[in-house]
């Protein structure tokens, strides 16, 4: 193999690489926002089902007040 040959396997070999890196960037972005997402509706999942507990808990327990101020 030349010097020339070398040269232009290595830049070969980066250029997939970088082509890779890129795809992997892409796909790693997609599924950053779709981890967001479901961050995002799990969280007010919790939300929701905190506030029917607690809610539903103060109901159930008549002459009981809160500490909370």
């Amino acid at each position: 193999m030349t010097h020339n040959d070398s040269g232009r396997q290595k830049r070969t070999d980066a250029l997939a690489q970088f082509r890779e890196a890129q795809k992997m960037l892409t796909e790693g972005r997609a599924d950053l926002v779709r981890a967001e997402e479901k961050i995002e509706r799990a969280q007010k999942l919790i939300d929701r089902s905190a506030n029917v507990i607690r809610e539903t808990w103060t109901a159930a327990r008549p002459g009981r007040v809160s500490k909370k101020k």
